[in-house]
């Protein structure tokens, strides 16, 4: 009885072969380890190939046949090198050690198997297991394998679609910054040219001052001490001068973040020159500093900019008069803003007040989308 099952494709031609012409001899003179191994083997669902003897001689089920290609033919019985001979420098270190006793389990190896006589990539996971004869020794290699290659072609059409749309959100990304950056830019050319005229009308002033005392330092009659006295005028005055320019210098650059140690009292004072001049005389300006100094980490140009905006946007919803109260003091936190979670610990608010308009409150969780505003074309709303 030859215990080779003859119900499968595979298992016709293994019965139908002539054996006598290889090593092997006919199927009868088989040992018992052979002939159990391939009845396994044959009688499983997954692709399986066995390597048995001194030069590996092939055999395989049914479900391994299509990953033999045009080997297919010529595969049955042959030396595992000779049918595997594309490939062999790959597996050749896995089937050394499984023929030392060593398994190897292999996953999702590229091999190029070329199945139909072409170059392919292609990925594969699978076992090779050492196989012993009737005397205990190892007799060959059972391989149990399964293709990868349409999991990986996926997974790498999904990573690849990843990085595609990443490097399009950090485009848009960068479009939206760049776009912000521009806004924030013209809305600070915007406040820019409404300073001119009350920057003209302070430098006029100063100018007086400075003109009206050269005019005195050229009087004869002058005492040294009334001398000395014009003199600082004119010193002071240019020092004023050179502050305000100072200001607008620094109200006007266009710069990288550089947070920094200040004093944020001091600080809104200095920035409440500008916003005075902005806002003009209609508007009553008033200013809650905390007594002592309250230090905090910041950009002073971007925290300017901040408060000479909304000193804009206020002196628009009142049409031009009313009050403005700029304050600050402690918190013990900052609240939840659209995605941002609320975080606990000291802070400083900056609370700016005015008596105008103020925004309906449908429209309040807007108000810090990049491009929103309420400020319409005839009647500005702040």
């Amino acid at each position: 009885m030859s215990l080779i099952p003859s119900s499968t494709i595979t298992g016709t031609e293994i019965v139908a072969k002539d054996w006598d012409a290889t090593p092997l001899g006919s199927i009868g003179q088989w040992p018992m380890p052979l002939r159990s191994t391939v009845a396994l083997m044959l009688a499983c669902p997954t692709p399986m190939f066995l390597a048995w003897g001194s030069e590996l001689r092939c055999f395989y089920n049914d479900a391994y046949r299509p990953i033999l290609g045009f080997r297919l033919p010529t595969a049955l019985g042959a030396p595992f090198r000779e049918v595997w001979g594309s490939i062999w420098d790959d597996i050749q270190p896995l089937v050394t050690a499984t023929l030392a006793g060593e398994g190897r389990k292999m996953v999702d190896m590229p091999l190029d198997l070329s199945r139909d006589g072409e170059p392919e990539e292609s990925w594969w996971t699978f076992t090779y297991s050492p196989v012993y004869d009737e005397h205990g020794e190892i007799a060959g290699l059972l391989c149990v394998t399964s293709e990868q290659t349409d999991r990986i072609h996926t997974e790498k059409t999904h990573v690849a679609r990843a990085v595609e749309m990443t490097a399009e959100i950090e485009q848009r990304r960068s479009e939206l910054a760049q776009a912000e950056e521009q806004l924030r830019q013209s809305q600070k050319l915007e406040a820019i040219g409404q300073l001119t005229g009350g920057v003209a009308h302070d430098f006029n002033n100063l100018l007086t001052v400075i003109r009206g005392s050269v005019d005195l330092l050229r009087r004869e009659d002058l005492t040294p001490e009334r001398r000395a006295r014009y003199i600082d005028a004119i010193g002071d005055t240019a020092d004023r001068a050179a502050k305000l320019t100072g200001q607008l210098l620094a109200f006007a650059r266009r710069q990288a973040l550089k947070p920094e140690t200040l004093d944020v009292g001091a600080s809104i004072a200095e920035t409440a020159n500008i916003v005075r001049t902005l806002t003009g005389s209609r508007i009553e300006l008033e200013l809650h500093t905390p007594q002592e100094q309250v230090f905090v980490l910041a950009d002073r140009s971007q925290l300017d900019t901040a408060i000479v905006n909304m000193a804009v946007n206020a002196r628009d919803a009142m049409n031009g008069e009313g009050r403005l109260v700029i304050a600050t003091g402690p918190v013990s936190g900052v609240p939840a803003i659209r995605s941002h979670e609320p975080v606990a610990g000291d802070f400083i608010a900056v609370t700016i007040t005015d008596t105008g308009a103020g925004i309906a409150p449908d429209q309040v969780g807007r108000i810090f989308e990049p491009f929103f505003t309420t400020k319409g074309a005839v009647k500005a709303r702040g």
